[in-house]
C-alpha cells in the first residue's frame, strides 16, 4: 500500500476529560462514540503492542465507521481508536491504528510489514451493521483472513467469516459456514436463522422433482440407476425447450425442484453429444419464475454463486463440480434426510459448495386454518379465556402454535391437549 494512502491526523482533545474530537483517537474516548466503544470493548479485551496480536472491533454508526483496536501505539497509553471520519479500508484503518507520522518517518518499511501482520494476525470482529443482506460489505477488507461476525448489541459471536471470491466486477462475498463443512449463509448475521428455518422444514421425497438438463451418457445412467432418484428425475430427452422446463416448473407447485445442469456464463445450457446447443435458460430468470409458481428452487450449477445475480436467485454453487458425483450426493441426501438442513448437510461436500441467503427460501404456504384455543375459566359454567391460537399449514409443514396466554385461573393446556381440540375442530367434532 502506497504511503500516501495513510490517512494520519493531528488529535483534537479536551485536556480536563481526556476525550478526543478527531479521528485517529490514542486517548480514553472519542466524544460521540460512548455506547460504540462499551460495544467494542466486549470483544476487545487485553491490551497489545504486538503487531501480531492486534483484535479490531468494526461497526457502522450515524456518525461513520467506528474501529476499536487492542493495540497501544509505542508511546501511548490507550489503544488506538478510529471514528468521525470516511475510511471505509480497514487495511488503511489499520495502518493509523499502528503507527504515527513520527515511526512512519523513522522508518518507511514498516508498511510491508503492517500489511503481512494485517492479513496474517489480525483477528477482526465485524458487527451486523457492517454486512448487506446480499453478502457483501460496507468495508473493505482487503486479504484479511481473519473475520467473525458478531452482534455488537448482545456481545455474542455469530460465526466466522468465509469469504468467497467472485467475477471481475462483482465484490467478495462474505458468508458464515453452517451446515457440515459446506453449506454457507449470507449474510453471516443470518445463518442460525436460516438453519433454524431449514431444521423446521421437513424432507419428503414425494414432495421434490429433479430436472436434469445433461445430456452426457453417464450423469444419465447415474441418475437410472439411483433407487431414490430414478422415480423423480426428468431427463433432458423430454425438456428440449424453454416451455417444457417453464412447465415442469410450473407442474412443481408447492414443492421443491433441484435442476441439475451445466452453466456457461449465466445460463444454464443444454448442449447434444456434437456440442450443439440445444436451449439455455437464464438462472436468475429461472429462480423469478419458480418464486412466482412458489416452488422452492434448487439450482445446481457450476459457480452460479460467482457468476449469477444472488440478490435474484438467493442461492448458489460456489466452484465446479461433476455432475455424476452431484447425482451421488443427490442419492445420500434423498436417502437419509428427515429436514431440510440435514438434506443440505448430506448434499453438499468439498467439491459442491452450496452458498444460500435471506431470500433463498420460498414462502411458505398461506395457512388453510386458524383456530383460536379457548379454556373453560376454573368455577365458571360459561366464561371462558383464549389460552392461544394454531394455523394449520401447507404440504410438509409442522403445526405452528402461537405462545399460550396464562389463565386467569388454572394452568395453560399441555401441547396434547391443544393438538387434540385442534384436531377436533378441524374434524368438526367440537365440544
Amino acid at each position: 500500500m502506497a504511503i500516501s494512502k495513510l490517512f494520519i491526523r493531528v488529535l483534537l482533545f479536551f485536556i480536563f476529560c481526556g476525550i478526543a474530537h478527531a479521528t485517529v483517537c490514542r486517548l480514553p474516548g472519542l466524544n460521540g462514540f460512548n455506547e460504540s466503544q462499551i460495544r467494542g470493548e466486549k470483544f476487545i479485551r487485553s491490551t497489545t503492542s504486538n503487531l501480531k496480536d492486534v483484535s479490531l472491533y468494526i461497526e457502522l454508526t450515524e456518525n461513520g465507521p467506528w474501529y476499536h483496536s487492542n493495540y497501544i501505539t509505542p508511546g501511548f497509553e490507550h489503544p488506538t481508536k478510529i471514528g468521525r471520519e470516511d475510511i471505509y479500508d480497514a487495511q488503511r484503518a489499520y495502518n493509523n491504528i499502528a503507527i504515527t507520522q513520527e515511526i512512519l518517518d523513522k522508518d518507511s518499511s514498516i508498511i510491508g510489514r503492517l500489511e503481512k501482520a494485517y492479513e496474517e494476525n489480525s483477528t477482526i470482529y465485524v458487527d451486523q451493521s457492517v454486512l448487506n443482506s446480499d453478502g457483501t460489505s460496507k468495508i473493505d477488507f482487503g486479504r484479511a483472513k481473519n473475520l467473525i461476525a458478531v452482534d455488537g448489541k448482545t456481545g455474542k459471536q455469530l460465526s466466522e467469516i468465509v469469504k468467497i471470491d467472485r467475477t471481475l466486477g462483482r465484490k467478495t462475498l462474505l458468508t458464515g459456514r453452517a451446515l457440515g463443512c459446506c453449506f454457507f449463509v449470507f449474510p453471516p448475521h443470518f445463518l442460525k436463522t436460516l438453519v433454524a428455518q431449514l431444521r423446521s422444514k421437513l424432507f419428503n421425497s414425494k414432495n421434490v422433482n429433479i430436472v436434469s438438463l445433461v445430456k452426457d451418457s453417464a450423469t444419465a445412467r447415474a441418475f437410472k440407476e439411483s433407487k431414490f432418484l430414478s422415480k423423480n428425475v426428468k431427463q433432458p430427452d423430454g425438456l428440449e425447450t424453454k416451455v417444457a422446463l417453464r412447465n415442469q416448473i410450473k407442474d412443481s407447485r408447492g414443492k421443491t425442484l433441484i435442476v441439475v445442469g451445466h452453466v456457461e456464463g449465466k445460463k444454464f445450457v443444454t448442449r447434444d453429444e456434437a456440442g450443439n446447443m440445444v436451449f439455455d435458460y437464464d438462472v436468475a430468470d429461472l429462480h423469478t419464475l419458480a418464486k412466482k409458481n412458489n416452488v422452492q428452487l434448487i439450482a445446481l450449477g457450476c459457480e452460479t454463486a460467482k457468476n449469477v445475480d444472488l440478490a435474484t436467485t438467493g442461492s448458489g454453487v460456489v466452484k465446479k463440480f461433476n455432475t455424476v458425483d452431484a447425482v451421488s450426493n443427490l442419492e445420500a441426501a434423498f436417502s437419509s434426510s428427515k429436514n431440510y438442513a440435514e438434506f443440505f448437510e448430506n448434499l453438499t461436500s468439498p467439491d459442491l459448495m452450496f452458498v444460500a441467503g435471506e431470500t433463498f427460501l420460498s414462502k411458505s404456504p398461506e395457512a388453510i386454518a386458524k383456530v383460536s384455543i379457548f379454556s373453560r375459566i376454573k368455577g365458571s359454567v360459561s366464561k371462558r379465556i383464549q389460552v392461544g391460537a394454531a394455523y394449520l399449514l401447507g404440504r410438509g409443514s409442522k403445526i405452528n402454535f402461537s405462545k399460550p396466554t396464562k389463565m386467569v385461573a388454572g394452568q395453560e393446556l399441555t401441547e396434547s391437549e391443544r393438538l387434540k381440540i385442534i384436531l377436533e375442530k378441524l374434524t368438526g367434532e367440537t365440544r
